[in-house]
């Protein structure tokens, strides 16, 4: 995989399915779903985006 932090903003940012992201980067979308869900858990741990998940934990009160 080239670039996975690339395909999860992609699935992020653009709403695209997983079907067309594994169509970008040539790959199966079982790939595509564990690099984007790899990614998605590192950043959540991340300190600079704790606020976000706060917030939305707050939403879902």
């Amino acid at each position: 995989m080239k670039n996975p932090l690339l395909m999860a903003l992609e699935y992020i940012r653009e709403y695209r399915t997983y079907f067309h992201v594994n169509q970008s980067y040539g790959i199966s979308e079982s790939s595509c779903y564990k690099g984007t869900k790899w990614i998605e858990d590192r950043l959540i741990k991340h300190p600079d985006f704790a606020f976000l998940v706060e917030k939305h934990h707050l939403r879902a009160i």
